[in-house]
């Protein structure tokens, strides 16, 4: 049997229960039904029965407009109880069922109730929100409240005209046609819109005035309204929700003993399903008039004589808890504020527990305000959850003013801690606006002001940032001083805080940027292995390691030393990474690869360790990409650790071992094999020139089994295909190949600077003076293409000035090494300085 036709089933055995003891007529019965399962949550089962009904074909108009009625009513109510996109689209369906049965060209006697349903809908959504609003009031926006309040009452004083005038006409209607709407029926529908009117009222009047002198006008419009309807029958629903907002009307004006007056006569009276209300409204009086004792105990009486208290009463226990400890810490009873923040937060999480639902989001939202207050007092508290929404509704500019509002607060009261997060708060927004100028004085401010803070290092180290950008922009001689010296004075001033990693890393990238790499690595060094930014500062470190080896390398020096000293110093920075591959970030395996690179270069490696992480890696890299397809950054180092694995097989003469792993990511399909293909040239540069052959034999005879299949690839795979032979044609010493090759791509992409550069240095390296002529027209179109003045023009410069030289236009050459050197006599790159060097003196040996 399916679940929609046990639904079905359950339904009508127990609407049949109902019926058969119910003394109002068959509809008002199942109106009252549907309340009650409402009532009790259980949405869908209504939502699935009243749309299977409507399914049916053969429904008289008159039918079908209650099921539609019932049924956005039911939308309606579940909205309520859900959050973000499950409640909007609720709220839309429950619109849409209502407007729908206003669009049918046959009016019933539910017609005019349908209608009163579709303009509540809007009506209540900015309810749910006066609800939040009620309980952290700095999350909504008053403001925007009140507005769409005025709005919803103009709306209802509309439909309560046009009801007026239909009224008229009701009863002859009635008599001439039985199906149409009662005079009775009809009345009911127009105290609906009295009732909802003058709540309306009360709403408007709670949000727009705090003095209860001030509320006393729409106060008074709504109880004139509220009149006729607390007067009326005792079996009508409408008649109580009346008197209990009379009791919520004379409370809001603060005329307690009347309230007070009103719930007592009613006390015996009140029908089941408005007895937890009523008790509600009770202890919303206490509240109000300064005494969370009596509603607390108010409560826990109604606990104890039900059992259990419903999401609307735990939720005023945890507002009465929240009243209570603000007493207690403002009569400075430090003992008692800590039990009643244990009690708030124990009733929060049964809360949560036991009911859930947006009872449980609203108590949570409660219990954070709390905890706020707890820590920062409740006025500070209060301010703070004000300047945060502020933040939130992007108004940076009054968020920032807010803040430093409050840090003034916190230092007249002597909380210099607080003072100080409020300040470094407010900075970091500015710092997020790029406003670094405002940004830096204000944490210099703080520094200042609260030298012995907690917070003091972190404003501290965020002025020295802001002093680093605004070198950034404007990379002057004094910024440079300015900024290099606030580096020093946190690194001594904080030496012993968590802080100075964080300055290590600063000051290392700006040696690094400056091309100071050794003092770069010093600083990098520094940054502890168990900071945030560890990992960082070890990519930073081997970026420096492999620029000091190149350096040494062009300069004909031994590498040997610092490579040692690379190793050892990564490996003991690495060793600090989580063992279980599952636990290792992209970054992190990033840095053991490029351990691993600077391992297969050593003369006496360690392949069975060099293995170890390869395959330590590629197990995280699968594990992660098994859980996130998406994530391109594990591919890619995927790709990279396969690629340093066929070369460390390679190296180790275990080339069938290296075929079986290409064949084997082969299998994951085409595109796979040739990004592993297309880096295979570069992962083997540092190798021995017999790997690198191998190597360049291996991608040689998997491009040729891929060209067999080359009507097969895309245009793009095409032309990876074709430049990954290029650079193994190059590896593999088959430069006329190689350059043909070359050639013929950039005929067909001439902008690809990349394959220009491979190019000129394939043609450079060739050696011949006929491959010095056509690097030269490369070397010079790259010239071209580069900002002057930049490394890389500096770069093809020298390279454009060596091939003159090798084409014997040695005055040429001169004459371009001058204008470039007194053009640019400062050349930050130590290898490119003694380029140009060893360029000068081929020159003036050619004289």
């Amino acid at each position: 049997m399916k679940l929609s036709t046990i639904s079905a089933l359950f339904l009508t055995l127990l609407w049949g229960s109902i019926a058969a003891c119910a003394p109002q007529s068959e509809d008002a019965a199942e109106t009252q039904f549907y309340q009650g399962l409402r009532d009790r949550g259980f949405f869908s089962l209504v939502e699935s029965t009243l749309q299977t009904e409507l399914a049916e074909p053969q429904l008289t108009p008159d039918r079908r407009t209650f099921l539609q009625l019932e049924l956005s009513r039911t939308f309606a109510a579940h909205a309520r109880q859900r959050l973000g996109e499950e409640q909007a689209e609720l709220w839309q369906l429950a619109q849409s069922v209502a407007d729908s049965g206003l669009n049918s060209d046959q009016e019933t006697q539910w017609t005019s109730r349908l209608l009163v349903q579709s303009v509540l809908i809007p009506l209540e959504k900015t309810r749910f929100e006066l609800e939040q609003f009620r309980i952290i009031p700095h999350e909504i926006n008053a403001e925007r409240l009140r507005t769409e309040l005025q709005t919803h009452l103009l709306q209802l004083r509309k439909l309560e005209l046009e009801l007026n005038q239909r009224s008229r006409a009701v009863l002859s209607r009635y008599r001439a046609n039985p199906q149409q709407i009662s005079p009775y029926k009809f009345r009911s529908v127009q105290k609906q819109v009295i009732y909802e009117i003058s709540q309306t009222l009360t709403e408007i009047a709670e949000l727009e005035y705090e003095s209860p002198e001030d509320r006393s006008p729409p106060i008074r419009a709504a109880l004139d309204r509220l009149k006729v309807l607390t007067s009326g029958a005792e079996d009508e629903r409408i008649t109580w929700k009346a008197r209990l907002l009379v009791i919520r009307c004379e409370w809001l004006q603060h005329d307690f003993e009347t309230a007070r007056v009103y719930a007592r006569r009613y006390e015996d009276d009140w029908p089941t399903s408005f007895q937890s209300a009523a008790v509600g409204e009770q202890a919303r009086i206490d509240l109000e008039n300064q005494q969370p004792d009596l509603a607390l105990e108010r409560l826990h009486e109604w606990r104890n004589k039900r059992g259990y208290l419903s999401g609307e009463l735990s939720l005023l226990q945890l507002q009465a808890l929240s009243s209570l400890w603000e007493l207690a810490w403002k009569n400075e009873r430090p003992q008692l504020a800590k039990d009643l923040a244990q009690q708030l937060e124990a009733a929060a999480q049964r809360t949560q527990r036991e009911i859930g639902g947006i009872w449980g989001w609203r108590s949570r939202l409660l219990v954070d305000y709390s905890r706020q207050a707890t820590q920062y007092g409740p006025e500070v508290a209060s301010r703070l959850r004000t300047a945060q929404a502020t933040y939130q509704r992007g108004d940076y500019e009054a968020a920032v003013s807010q803040y430093k509002g409050i840090a003034d607060l916190a230092k007249s009261q002597g909380r210099t801690e607080v003072a100080s997060e409020m300040l470094f708060t407010a900075g970091s927004i500015l710092l997020q606006r790029g406003d670094y100028e405002t940004a830096r004085d204000l944490f210099q401010n703080s520094v200042n002001q609260f030298p012995e803070a907690k917070r003091a290092a972190d404003c501290h180290l965020m002025w020295v940032w802001c002093l680093g950008k605004t070198y950034e922009q404007s990379p002057t001689k004094s910024h440079r001083l300015a900024y290099t010296a606030a580096l020093d004075e946190h690194l001594e001033r904080f030496k012993d805080s968590e802080t100075t990693g964080s300055a290590h890393l600063m000051y290392g990238q700006f040696q690094e940027n400056r091309l100071q790499d050794t003092i770069a690595v010093e600083h990098y060094l520094a940054v502890p292995t168990n900071h945030a930014k560890a990992v960082i500062a070890d990519l930073s470190l081997l970026r420096c390691y492999r620029k000091i080896l190149e350096r040494l390398k062009a300069q004909n020096r031994s590498t040997n030393a610092w490579r040692d000293e690379a190793i050892r110093q990564v490996s003991a920075r690495t060793a600090q990474y989580p063992q279980e591959p599952n636990q290792l970030s992209p970054q992190q395996c990033q840095a053991i690869l490029g351990l691993v690179r600077l391992q297969m270069e050593q003369g006496t490696r360690d392949d069975q360790q060099i293995s170890a992480s390869l395959n330590r890696v590629i197990e995280a890299c699968s594990l992660k990409t098994n859980q996130d397809e998406s994530s391109q950054s594990w591919k890619e180092t995927a790709l990279a650790a396969y690629r340093l694995k066929i070369v460390s097989l390679a190296q180790s003469g275990r080339t069938r071992e290296a075929e079986a792993l290409i064949a084997q990511i082969a299998n994951a399909g085409r595109q796979s094999l040739l990004e592993l293909l297309n880096g295979l040239s570069q992962a083997a540069e540092k190798a021995n020139p017999q790997t690198q052959k191998g190597i360049a034999e291996l991608q040689l005879e998997t491009c040729e089994s891929l060209n067999t299949q080359r009507d097969l690839l895309s245009p793009t795979q095409q032309q990876l295909l074709d430049r990954t032979k290029a650079r193994a044609l190059i590896l593999a010493e088959r430069s006329v190949e190689a350059h043909e090759m070359y050639e013929d791509l950039i005929q067909k992409s001439p902008d690809d600077l990349q394959l220009r550069r491979e190019l000129a240095k394939s043609l450079s390296d060739c050696g011949t003076v006929s491959c010095h002529h056509r690097a030269l027209v490369h070397w010079q179109y790259l010239e071209d293409h580069s900002k002057k003045g930049t490394l890389d023009w500096l770069r093809y410069r020298a390279e454009v000035i060596q091939s003159l030289i090798h084409v014997g236009k040695s005055k040429e050459a001169a004459k371009l090494l001058k204008i470039t050197r007194l053009l640019y006599p400062e050349i930050g790159d130590e290898t490119l300085r003694e380029k140009y060097s060893s360029l000068q003196q081929k020159i003036d040996r050619d004289k």
